[in-house]
């Protein structure tokens, strides 16, 4: 049988004169030889310099100096690293939020370059899984270090060889295991080591993820998951709520200490698992579970189509924002979620004749009814399927509506609105309060990449606006704020759906446009935050001194 290896380093110059590695080449013959005849495929990298030996090209002298017998170089020439995808991703960034038109809008995404690199991933991918599967010869990948590409490469050719990789399971134990314990530096791909001077940040996982989803898209009937597990491993990635994607390497969660005076405990006893966690939604929820799931239809390996004119932009992550809105102003016959619903439907039953309408199922079935259900009572609650938080509220974490109302009291100052209230702001001292403005560190959950910062956040009654500055420092000099949610556009205030144990003061501010997921540093000043958000400016006249 043919296996799949990786290594941590490139090996695109050994093998030629001077520069041979006897341990290498002694593992490389010593796996070639566990199959009679098999051969070996070593996927890496070479730049474009025009003084690089090619061994493919030697001449019958150089060729008796070249070590590593019977394998097969399969090159990829200057491979892009962790900055060129930052790169990539911060020009889409800059397209979406920017207003393109229809006609400029694929010349704009082109130039970003980052479906052409999806494809890229998409096509190398391929060439793994024919060389293990067609050729029945061993693989070797290594690019770089073996962090990035070499493990985008090695754990997509696993999903697209093996059907276990596509089920719910199996896609867990292969994020875990090329991911988590082979040591991707999630912290500093994510942007999240503070104390580095060394910028070392790219969406290398959220590459992947994308990978997946095309993948997904273009085989809707594979895999055992949907969209929404793949949008919330990626927001939790980033979010810190759970220890599994903290930290550089599993040597680190193994001895990091989070809890002062608990030096003997590591990362991983003192947070919860995000696996935990997706267990047990699964136990009460089927919102992570595919309904066309059919492992018949894709038995063994999957090629996807790898050209730019055959992928999508993920518009439920990148744009969810955008799709929010138009599933608000849409109908539920005319969306586009309910049409390629019923597409695939129709494609299901072409493929499978004995499937009508009426024996179909009551999986799909209860999704159409489902998706119709929630567009008409789209006014109370938007619907789970899209946007940035597709995960229900816990039924042990009720999430009580705030509602911003006007009221026919009226309140001297803040702190007289908190006394009438039951709070004693006073023991509070992450908050500063004075009669008009409410000041105080916040930790805000980012619009894209979906990452926590701690911001200055200033909620004025005077100027009517809740706003948030990089540091209170900004704030005092004057500068301009990061944000600016005006108080009259706040149509909501709630504790936050994502809440969990080890986030119970998290909380959201809902706007038509977007919904703000804000952590607060204790359980009293999230609770004297909310309330300063629930009371309406014109119920707060300060006396004239």
């Amino acid at each position: 049988e043919a296996v799949l290896l990786r290594a941590a380093a490139t090996t695109s110059e050994r093998g030629l004169q001077g520069s041979n590695l006897p341990v290498d080449e002694a593992i490389l013959q010593a796996i070639r030889k566990c199959n009679k005849g098999s051969r070996l495929f070593v996927f890496t990298e070479k730049s474009d310099n025009a003084s690089f030996q090619d061994p493919t090209k030697l001449t019958a002298a150089a060729a008796r100096s070249y070590y590593y017998h019977n394998c097969n170089f399969v090159y990829t020439i200057n491979p892009p690293s962790f900055k060129n995808i930052r790169h990539s991703f911060n020009k889409l960034q800059a397209m979406i939020q920017n207003e393109i038109s229809d006609e400029e809008y694929l010349v704009a995404l082109d130039s970003t370059h980052w479906l052409e690199r999806i494809g890229e991933l998409l096509h190398t991918t391929s060439k793994v899984c024919h060389a293990l599967t067609e050729e029945s010869a061993h693989v070797l990948v290594c690019y770089e270090n073996g962090w990035d590409r070499t493990t985008q490469i090695v754990s997509l050719a696993q999903l697209l060889c093996d059907p276990y990789y596509r089920t719910m399971n199996g896609f867990q134990v292969l994020v875990q295991k090329e991911w988590i314990w082979f040591g991707h530096p999630f912290q500093k791909r994510n942007g999240h080591q503070h104390n580095s001077k060394i910028k070392e940040d790219g969406p290398v996982f959220l590459q992947w993820i994308d990978c997946v989803w095309q993948v997904m898209r273009q085989c809707p009937f594979a895999f055992e998951f949907n969209e929404n597990l793949l949008l919330a491993i990626i927001e939790h990635s980033y979010s810190d709520q759970f220890g599994t994607f903290l930290m550089n390497s599993e040597r680190e969660r193994n001895q990091c200490f989070m809890i002062p005076n608990h030096y003997h405990q590591s990362v991983n006893q003192n947070t919860i698992s995000f696996w935990t966690w997706i267990s047990m939604m699964n136990a009460s929820s089927q919102i992570f579970y595919n309904p066309l799931y059919d492992s018949s239809f894709h038995p063994c390996v999957i090629y996807p189509k790898y050209y730019q004119t055959c992928l999508e932009l993920w518009r439920n992550h990148y744009e969810r924002e955008k799709v929010r809105v138009e599933l608000q102003e849409a109908s539920p016959l005319d969306s586009r979620l309910y049409t390629e619903l019923r597409q695939l439907i129709t494609l299901f039953q072409e493929r499978r004749p004995e499937f009508t309408d009426h024996t179909f199922g009551t999986g799909v079935t209860n999704s159409l009814n489902s998706l119709t259900f929630q567009f008409s009572t789209r006014s109370g609650n938007e619907s789970m399927l899209l946007g940035p938080n597709p995960l229900p509220t816990s039924s042990s974490s009720p999430s009580p509506r705030i509602i911003r109302t006007r009221s026919d009291k009226v309140y001297t100052s803040i702190m007289n609105y908190l006394s009438s209230e039951g709070y004693d702001a006073s023991i509070c001292h992450h908050i500063i309060i004075s009669s008009t403005m409410a000041q105080g560190f916040l930790v805000k959950e980012g619009g894209f990449m979906k990452n926590w910062k701690k911001r200055w956040f200033v909620l004025d009654f005077v100027a009517e606006y809740f706003a948030y500055f990089e540091t209170d420092e900004h704030f005092h000099r004057k500068e301009a704020p990061k944000g600016v949610i005006s108080l009259d556009q706040i149509k909501r205030v709630s504790l936050s759906s994502k809440r969990i144990h080890l986030m119970s003061n998290l909380f959201q501010v809902r706007t038509p446009l977007r919904t703000y997921n804000i952590k607060a540093p204790s359980i009293i000043s999230m609770e004297i935050w909310m309330a300063c958000l629930k009371l309406p400016p014109s119920s707060l006249v300060v006396p004239n001194p």
